[in-house]
């Protein structure tokens, strides 16, 4: 679970300055060696600047800047490669 999640027994919730939603936990997977979670997403709020379609996709996106993991490894919004679970940070920029 990355560091701004906080799970909880029927929630998890995740933000960054400009989103937080609230998952609700319907399901989980026990797996040989963890558990995934199937969730249904039952809170958004989001700035209103991401609401803005004068500003493009990307630069909303760039402004949230997610992050997608699999295969043990995190990548950033566009794809590129930012490491693999339990690295350190170290100075990572999650927008270049």
């Amino acid at each position: 679970i990355p560091p701004s999640t906080l799970r909880t027994n029927t929630a998890v919730f995740w933000w960054t300055a400009e989103l937080v939603f609230e998952l609700e936990v319907a399901q989980s997977l026990p797996l040989d060696d963890g558990e995934v979670f199937l969730c249904k997403i039952r809170n958004v709020l989001l700035e209103e600047s991401l609401k803005d379609h004068s500003r493009t996709i990307e630069e909303r996106m760039s402004s949230i800047a997610p992050i997608s993991t699999t295969c043990g490894t995190y990548f950033s919004w566009n794809g590129k490669s930012l490491g693999a679970w339990g690295e350190p940070k170290g100075g990572l920029s999650l927008l270049n």
